[in-house]
Order: structure tokens, then sequence, then C-alpha cells
């Protein structure tokens, strides 16, 4: 590296000597406050910063020689994409979450996968500590994480910790893949311990029949008409839910023109007609769209008889003042409110809306003929979920097969429509 000697005395006078050098931004300079050490200085035109080193040497010679060596090594870091100036963890979680976001806007993720993400980013940074540069701490620290997690929540579940690092995975591999950060900081995981699969809660079929046998009583309790269409909603919520399988999130945002059609099937009950639905990706927990074909075809009917919003684009559990969905909180508080009506508060584990999807799993499992593969794609998981979650339920003669047919417990698997 050659440079033009030339004194330079800017307003401040803080620069005495100054090497122009021939590359383009860069410079070896001597200041006032450093005494006769000499100074480097690079712009870095893809990250718009300067990058100053005091390259340690009152010597010319040897300080044109390093800053040589300075120069060629940032060179190769831009060519290789790699940043010069490390940021910090919070930089990187802040980086993925407005990724995210930009992927709620496009209904790539749910609002919901959303907040969990910024929470899983919130015990990253806990982890490897606010302000920690990316430069500073490498994938072996990761090996540490689940005893950490379990060290400030004992009672985490070995699931939620598989989901973080899941999350923390695919960030590094993102900032890995934009030159944010070398495969050092990769994590590298450690064992992971292994817990029981923890069996669905569902409703055995006498809870299941307490439940909608309350219906009638309970809808009459409403104090006016308002109350009593909103109970009446919460009703039907509830049968569809257990006749189709679908997620509390996918029936909020259902709409009426996903009811693709309602129709009778030959040898069936006519009373009880089927109902086909389409789930657009945007709205199911997967991002993949799926048909679902389930008995509540009668419960979409009756819907639409009282509801005020039944055009195509409304939500089929729509708010009655405003179309908008029906309001979360509304549900839990009615749904509260009939656990109480027909007595089921005593469980060891209070039902909640989920208990309704598990009841499906369980009752198509338990009472009817059932194609696990179909039943799997019907409910938006997979075939080895339904074994984990639902295996209790099936008789030794299932450990070869996943189908079979035994006869069916009508007051169970018919759901059955109360008068």
């Amino acid at each position: 590296m050659s440079g033009e000697k030339s004194t330079i005395l800017t307003p401040k006078k803080w620069i005495v000597e100054e090497y122009k050098t021939k590359w383009s931004g860069a410079r070896v300079f001597r200041t006032r406050n450093a005494g006769k050490v000499w100074q480097f200085s690079c712009w870095i035109k893809e990250e718009g910063k300067y990058y100053g080193k005091s390259l340690r040497t009152r010597d010319l010679d040897e300080a044109l020689k390093k800053a040589e060596e300075e120069y060629l090594e940032l060179k190769i870091k831009a060519r290789n994409g790699e940043r010069v100036f490390a940021i910090t963890i919070d930089d990187l979680c802040r980086w993925y979450i407005d990724l995210r976001q930009k992927d709620v806007t496009n209904h790539f993720v749910t609002k919901g996968r959303l907040i969990t993400i910024k929470s899983q980013m919130k015990h990253l940074i806990v982890f490897i500590g606010s302000g920690t540069k990316v430069n500073r701490f490498k994938g072996e620290q990761f090996k540490g994480y689940q005893s950490w997690r379990r060290s400030i929540a004992p009672e985490v579940k070995t699931s939620t910790i598989r989901n973080e690092q899941a999350t923390i995975k695919n960030l590094f591999k993102l900032a890995l893949d934009e030159g944010m950060i070398t495969h050092h900081q990769v994590p590298i995981w450690g064992k992971m311990y292994s817990e029981p699969v923890r069996r669905r809660d569902a409703f055995t079929p006498e809870q299941y029949a307490t439940l909608y046998r309350s219906f009638r009583r309970w809808v009459g309790k409403a104090e006016d008409e308002a109350e009593t269409i909103d109970r009446q909603i919460v009703r039907d919520f509830i049968l569809i839910a257990a006749n189709t399988g679908m997620r509390f999130g996918e029936m909020r945002r259902l709409r009426w023109h996903m009811v693709t059609r309602i129709f009778k099937q030959k040898g069936r009950n006519p009373d009880r007609p089927f109902v086909e639905l389409n789930l657009p990706s945007d709205i199911t927990k997967t991002r993949k769209e799926r048909q679902v074909v389930g008995r509540a075809g009668v419960y979409f009917n009756r819907l639409k008889s009282y509801s005020a919003f039944t055009d195509s684009t409304d939500f089929v559990f729509a708010d009655q003042k405003r179309g908008n969905e029906f309001m979360k909180n509304r549900l839990y508080a009615l749904w509260d409110d009939l656990l109480v009506e027909c007595g089921l508060t005593g469980a060891q584990r209070k039902p909640t809306f989920y208990t309704l999807r598990h009841t499906y799993a369980t009752f198509r499992l338990m009472y009817g003929e059932v194609n696990a593969l179909l039943l799997a794609q019907n409910m938006g998981c997979s075939i080895s979920f339904l074994e984990q979650h639902y295996g209790h339920v099936r008789t030794a003669d299932m450990v070869d097969a996943l189908t079979r047919t035994i006869r069916e417990n009508r007051g169970a698997f018919e759901m059955v429509l109360e008068p």
C-alpha cells in the first residue's frame, strides 16, 4: 500500500497527518489525541459506516503494511457477504421479528404465531445477554439452553423448548444466509430430555351428553334477545367444533363462502346432513389449505336462520352488532357460564374449546369406521400426531392396522342434535 503524504488541519484540528491510499475510502492517519500511533479508517459502503482501528505502531512502513492487510480482509468479508460491524443479539431478534411481521401481512404467519415468536425472542435475548454482540458468543453455548430454560421455569414442557429451538434455528439460518453471523454462531443443541407425550383431554360420552342436553335450558336463561343470540352462536360453535374437529382460531375466521356445500349422504340419516368446508391457507394453523367434512350441516343451516350476517364474505360466527369475528373474550365468558350450568367445572382439568377438537378425534377413533389418514387430513395434523396423542383410545388389534370397523355407539358418534 502506498500513499501521498499530506498534512490536513480540519476545523476540529484532530488529524495532524494523513496518507491517502490508492484504494478508495481507505486512509492511514495520526491524530493529536493518539500521539504518534497510526490509525486506519475505511468507508464500508455495504453498511454505510466508517470502520476505524488503531494500527498500534508508530512506524510508518509497518503501519502501511498493517493497513493493507486490514483493507484486504475487509474486501474479503464484503465479497463473502459478511458484516464488518457485529450487531447485538437484540438487533438480530428485532430483524427477525420484522421479517415475521411481513409474513403476517402476506398471510404466511398468523398474528398468534407472531406473538409466540416475540416471546421466544425475549427468551433468546435473556439467554445470550441483552446488548451482547453476535460475534461474542459461539454455537456451543446453546447446549445449555434447555437447562437454563428449566432453571427459570421448572414447569416448562419439552415440547415448548423444542418449538423455541426450532424458531431460534430458523432465525440463525436466515441470519447466516444474510451474512449477519458466521457459522460459529449457529446453535449446537444439547441432548433433549424426553418426556411422555401427554394425552389430549376429551369429554367422555356421558360428559358430552350432559353438555349438549343443557343447551336449551342455558339459552333460555339469557337476559335479553341479544344475549339469546350470542348463546345460540356459542351453542352452534360448540356443536360444529365437536363434529368437524376444526381448531378454535380456524372457526373464528371461517366465512360463509368457505362453506362449499351442505349435502345428504345415501344411507345416512337425512336429518343429519354433512357439511363440506374449504379452509384457505390464511386461516389454518399449518398455513396449508385443506378440506373439512363433518356431520354439522344442520348447525350451519340453523346459524344462517338467525344470524344478521350471512353474505358470502361475512364471518360464520359474527358479532351481531358489527359483523366482526365473534369476540374471543365473549366466547370464553359464555363457555365458562355454560360449564357452570351443566356442572362440568369440577373436572381435574377444566375443559376448554380445544377439548371439543380432542373429543372429535377420540369419538371418531372409538366409535366409528375411521381411516387414520383421512382423519388426520380432516383435522390438519399428521398420522403420527394422532398416534402419539390419541393412541390410548385404540385397542390391541390396532397395532398393525390404521383402520378398523366396530359397531357404532349412536349416543356418542352421532353427536345427538338436541330438540
